[in-house]
């Protein structure tokens, strides 16, 4: 099998793995928005929900450190952007803040916060480069009154696998298994969400 890689891909990749060996050194594989698939938005849970996203939230990252290098995948940005997706799916009164805090809907009365934690970002190679790679994400799920009492909490874990990949094909089969661990981790919070009594109860 001959595997085409154009020179822009080709010279990422030899840099990024490069700077894998320089002793001291941070390197940082930056992530695309990831397109993801969610079930059509019906049946929403009919509360007043205000998201509340933390800095760690939106800083989220997958590090590994070992004899003096660093390595780093951000996935604040895609948490965020999908979190907010999530919340139109889900209910149907979202209030989603921006980060200067102030409230898109200003109209509503919120009934209840929700506020999601990252609990870990893992991840795991293989020997070989099709050997089998997995990513798996953790995300706890708070949602409280708005005095703080917690009335649902769920810990959710999204999983991507995939080919390890080599020194060229490993950076787009590593954004693809972040991909797919994000929509496992997405989908399964909306099946959550939309079929837990509990919140059903406080419609």
């Amino acid at each position: 099998m001959i595997i085409k890689i154009s020179k822009q891909n080709r010279a990422r990749a030899l840099i990024f793995v490069a700077l894998l060996f320089v002793p001291g050194c941070t390197a940082t594989l930056d992530q695309p928005i990831h397109e993801i698939e969610l079930a059509p938005q019906t049946g929403r849970v009919d509360l007043a929900v205000q998201l509340v996203l933390t800095d760690d939230f939106r800083k989220a990252k997958w590090e590994k450190s070992h004899a003096g290098i660093t390595a780093v995948i951000p996935i604040g940005d895609n948490l965020v952007h999908h979190t907010t997706t999530l919340m139109q799916n889900v209910f149907t009164d979202p209030v989603i803040l921006g980060h200067d805090n102030r409230a898109f809907r200003e109209d509503i009365e919120v009934q209840y916060f929700i506020r999601p934690k990252v609990v870990f970002v893992e991840q795991s190679f293989g020997v070989s480069a099709f050997s089998k790679a997995s990513t798996s994400i953790g995300v706890l799920w708070i949602i409280e009154k708005t005095e703080g009492t917690p009335i649902w909490a769920e810990t959710i874990i999204g999983v991507g696998v995939g080919e390890t990949g080599n020194a060229f094909t490993g950076e787009e089969k590593q954004k693809d298994r972040i991909r797919l661990a994000i929509q496992d981790l997405y989908q399964k919070t909306q099946v959550e969400i939309l079929s837990s009594p509990l919140l059903r109860k406080l419609q």
